[in-house]
């Protein structure tokens, strides 16, 4: 198969880090602030929103991903790997983009879980 082409797992493994990434983020960012009702009002009304923020460091963990797969590093390593740069990318966004509603930001450690649990479950959903 050429380089240019894209095995099926591969375009699977793009969706379930494309779609399922930013949604994990926000259902974790709802179970940390302690707001269960906002999951619910939040995913109707901000679903854009979510997508707008999640997509951009979904996308970039893929690829991230996807250069370690290259290098036939192990899924356990990649999971970790991964996992912390989700966290760093959290705390970013978090302190870059203010939190709508009057929602107070959750903090350095709170704020990492989102992206840091998002990465570690597309990562290893996505196998390989």
């Amino acid at each position: 198969m050429a380089d240019s082409e894209m095995s099926a797992e591969q375009v699977g493994r793009q969706y379930i880090f494309a779609l399922a990434g930013p949604l994990i983020g926000w259902v974790v960012f709802c179970v940390v602030l302690g707001l269960p009702g906002l999951l619910v009002f939040g995913t109707l009304v901000g679903l854009p929103f979510i997508y707008l923020f999640g997509l951009p460091p979904a996308v970039l963990i893929y690829c991230v991903d996807r250069e370690m797969i290259d290098r036939s590093l192990p899924l356990w390593s990649r999971s970790i790997a991964c996992l912390l740069l989700g966290g760093l990318l959290s705390i970013g966004l978090f302190y870059l983009v203010p939190l709508p509603l009057g929602l107070h930001s959750p903090g350095t450690l709170l704020g990492s879980l989102p992206g840091a649990v998002s990465a570690f479950v597309c990562v290893c959903w996505g196998g390989k």
